[in-house]
């Protein structure tokens, strides 16, 4: 059997989505599946420069580099990247993404995978993409110099590159990584965290880099400081979406299906939204509320889940993710009119309807 192409993996749903509700498929076959088949062409070229990258002359490193390519999914940061820079051109998408948008998708994925690395590290996971983490397999002190061999990595790339704002850019986003993490970290156990802490959080965490994507893939396209920072802000709108939604599918997420170790948040003391939610609409009542915070410091899940089914905490948080999609894609108005445009808006919408 081959392999599904980078491209086709991660938008061939995205066009049946979009035939189904939107589109006529006369509609799609034509504009909408060139950019498919230049995503995936594109992305293609992304995984090439990730790999050479990633080459070394001892045999050790390479056999840890290739176990982490299963940490590679669905590349949803630098596609956003190629599509930010074909959808300010528009129609002509043909010469809109550049060898530098290669590179830079590449770079963010190196980033991206380092982060995921180290989470695994801080969280104790054992499963990963449906396959053992590198700390269950080589230790906590392999997994942290692996992700630092990254990062190393991605900033010698980046170099390369020739665009000295973008390091600038880039390095000011992993400063805003680290610093979301640290203060996640020294919130843990804390059952006082209010919806303000958590957003900040989850901006400088996820979102920093979702959205550094999209301004660098629209500003790499031509775009204006105007458009490229309205493209940042959409892609902080789907970053905190995406991140909305890796809380509910670490609750009520199927294992076989979300591919990673769950209740790692609670399990870890990390207050997310739905239980911050389910603790604020307990506040009133202090015997509920103490029925609440009993179940979060007994990492009960189970209950717990049942206990947010019932005060909507669940649907409250769903919508706060929708209605940061629909934001988002309000926000590509500024683009021209084109499939480029459609695709990214339909990739918005996907984050909150994922199951993994």
């Amino acid at each position: 059997m081959v392999a599904a192409r980078p491209g086709e993996r991660v938008f061939a749903h995205i066009i049946r989505r979009m035939v189904r509700p939107t589109l006529l498929a006369s509609e799609v076959t034509a504009a909408h599946a060139r950019v498919a088949a230049r995503l995936s062409d594109e992305l293609e070229q992304v995984e090439r420069i990730f790999d050479e990258q990633l080459v070394s002359d001892l045999p050790e490193v390479n056999e840890l580099c290739r176990h982490i390519e299963r940490y590679r999914g669905k590349m949803l940061r630098p596609s956003l990247m190629l599509l930010s820079g074909m959808a300010v051109r528009g129609e002509g998408i043909h010469d809109a993404v550049t060898e530098r948008h290669r590179m830079i998708g590449a770079v963010v994925e190196m980033i991206h995978m380092a982060t995921l690395v180290h989470d695994d590290v801080l969280d104790e996971a054992d499963i990963r993409r449906q396959g053992r983490t590198v700390n269950s397999l080589r230790g906590n002190e392999t997994a942290v110099i692996l992700g630092d061999y990254l990062i190393s990595n991605a900033f010698h790339l980046c170099s390369r590159a020739g665009e000295p704002w973008i390091n600038l850019e880039l390095g000011e986003v992993t400063n805003t990584l680290c610093e979301g993490e640290l203060v996640q970290l020294s919130h843990r156990d804390d059952l006082s965290l209010d919806e303000g802490r958590y957003f900040e959080i989850v901006r400088r965490k996820t979102a920093s880099l979702v959205a550094a994507c999209c301004r660098i893939g629209a500003r790499l396209a031509g775009a204006n400081e105007a458009l490229s920072r309205e493209m940042g802000d959409f892609g902080q709108d789907v970053g905190v979406a995406f991140q909305i939604q890796d809380d509910l599918l670490d609750l009520e997420g199927r294992p076989d299906v979300v591919g990673k170790s769950l209740g790692i948040d609670l399990a870890k003391g990390k207050l997310t939204l739905p239980v911050i939610l389910h603790l604020g609409s307990a506040n009133a009542e202090p015997r509920r509320r103490e029925a609440a915070l009993s179940l979060v410091r007994g990492r009960d899940v189970a209950g717990l889940l049942a206990a947010m089914r019932g005060s909507g905490a669940l649907e409250r948080a769903r919508e706060r993710a929708m209605d940061l999609v629909a934001r988002a894609r309000a926000r590509l108005s500024l683009l021209p009119p084109g499939p480029a445009r459609e695709f990214l808006a339909e990739a918005a919408a996907s984050v909150v309807r994922r199951e993994s």
